[in-house]
């Protein structure tokens, strides 16, 4: 009898789907992933529930959308009511291990429950030395050291290599480099073909890039396009860099046997903007830019290679490794989707559905900060809806969307006005799949505590101004 699988779950934070090398991108930048498409299943419509961290996070942890576990702009802390995967393995006999180089991933947010054993990576700089914190900053602005990818790796090998127990394992994974953008190894940099910028100008955009949004948004700063083709290019080579360590997983995997019963799974929480839409960040919208992301599980007993056109989220990814592990165990609500049925090539006509809350707290700090600048356009909370090849986004301030992806897949002509029968048949649509959510009848709040290096790093990426 076979034991039951290991899986491992990989986000690469902020990683959108069109940067990717096996998704038709035109730089070579997941040469690994590329390579592992061919003995995996391929999803080449896989979207997030929601444009930023903790709702995507939440909803792949629980299997719901952001307005049933409710873990959103408004509410950051995950309900202690609501069940985890990572309890529901840990329950049926899984050690399950975390490793998250994301605050907004652990224990401030309360998506740690259910770990046995969960590394806050970043963490680990806090306790350094002054003299070893010199040292990291002086190798990052050297481009000689990266956002905690390496050491991440490092100790993922040594757990898989000295576990002791026997039993199967559930480790999931957070790389932030991606998201970080500005500090692969110097040796990466020379890899990587493309665009060069001078070092010290790097710097310059990069702090302006991650700590300039009101300056951007009020128009103090603007970014050329040569300075826009640069960021790509580090925003590029910072994907090839994680798709080396993730390689580097694998082959571990592989020389300790225990590959072929592994779920090897690689995904993103969300994508980003690089000045598309006119925004920065992940934040206001959700285009896909936002929430279209990579897909890719490899799992022999089940499939050696399929590509799968179906809509699928992360909410989905939940019940599809509870269905691929044979556990069955009652939950808030069935899942819409089974994996067998994906691989057998079954129609399932899968809307997309996705959300955004208005960050209230943050731009009342920007409104502060540039007071002569009106960030109400900013203020409102978005739902959208995708169906074949029109998409759908209503605003709670009235200006809705809607775009033909097959013609507009950039999402440049709103033809809301223009087609308004076909926007109104996808209005109900939403009312109707949001008319499912369930409700909880005990749900609990939690104010977030945040000490001084906690806000520092949300400042150095980019979450707080």
């Amino acid at each position: 009898m076979m034991k039951a699988p290991n899986i491992m779950l990989i986000i690469i934070d902020a990683a959108r789907r069109d940067h990717f090398s096996c998704y038709g991108y035109d730089k070579h930048t997941s040469p690994f992933i590329d390579d592992l498409t061919k003995e995996s299943i391929f999803f080449e419509n896989a979207y997030s529930t929601a444009a930023w961290t903790v709702p995507a996070h939440a909803s792949l942890f629980t299997g719901l959308y952001p307005s049933e576990h409710r873990a959103q702009n408004n509410n950051l802390y995950l309900s202690e009511s609501i069940p985890t995967l990572a309890e529901i393995l840990r329950a049926n006999g899984y050690i399950t291990i975390g490793f998250s180089n994301n605050m907004y991933v652990g224990r401030m947010t309360g998506l740690e429950r259910g770990f046995d054993h969960f590394d806050e990576v970043w963490r680990r700089y806090r306790h350094r030395s002054q003299l070893d914190m010199l040292r990291v900053g002086l190798k990052r602005l050297l481009h000689m050291t990266d956002r905690g990818a390496a050491e991440t790796t490092d100790l993922i090998i040594n757990w898989i290599k000295n576990r002791t127990k026997d039993a199967p394992f559930f480790m999931f994974v957070n790389y932030i480099d991606v998201h970080q953008v500005c500090h692969p190894p110097k040796e990466f940099l020379q890899r990587f073909p493309g665009s060069r910028y001078s070092h010290w100008r790097m710097i310059k955009f990069m702090r302006a890039y991650l700590n300039g949004r009101v300056n951007f948004y009020t128009g103090k700063i603007k970014f050329s396009e040569k300075d826009w083709e640069n960021f790509k290019w580090i925003y590029d080579v910072s994907l090839y860099y994680v798709d080396y360590q993730i390689s580097k997983i694998y082959e571990c995997l592989r020389q300790q046997k225990l590959l072929d019963n592994t779920i090897f799974i690689i995904t993103s929480d969300h994508g980003t903007n690089l000045g598309d839409h006119g925004l920065l960040h992940h934040e206001y919208c959700l285009y896909e830019t936002l929430l279209r992301i990579p897909l890719i599980i490899r799992y022999k007993p089940l499939a050696d290679y399929r590509k799968i056109s179906q809509n699928i989220q992360l909410s989905d990814l939940f019940y599809i490794i509870l269905e691929l592990v044979d556990i069955k165990t009652k939950l808030y609500k069935a899942g819409r989707v089974s994996i067998h049925e994906l691989v057998k090539g079954e129609d399932l006509n899968l809307p997309v559905f996705a959300e955004w809350l208005s960050p209230k707290e943050t731009l009342k700090r920007l409104s502060k900060m540039a007071p002569n600048f009106d960030f109400s356009k900013f203020d409102r909370d978005l739902k959208s809806i995708k169906m074949g090849r029109f998409k759908y986004i209503e605003s709670s301030d009235g200006s809705h969307e809607l775009y033909d992806l097959e013609i507009d897949p950039s999402e440049s002509h709103n033809l809301y006005e223009r087609k308004l029968d076909k926007a109104k048949e996808l209005q109900k649509m939403l009312r109707e799949f949001t008319s499912h959510f369930i409700k909880h009848e005990k749900f609990t709040y939690k104010k977030l505590e945040m000490d001084k290096e906690v806000m520092r790093r949300l400042r150095s990426l980019g979450y707080v101004v």
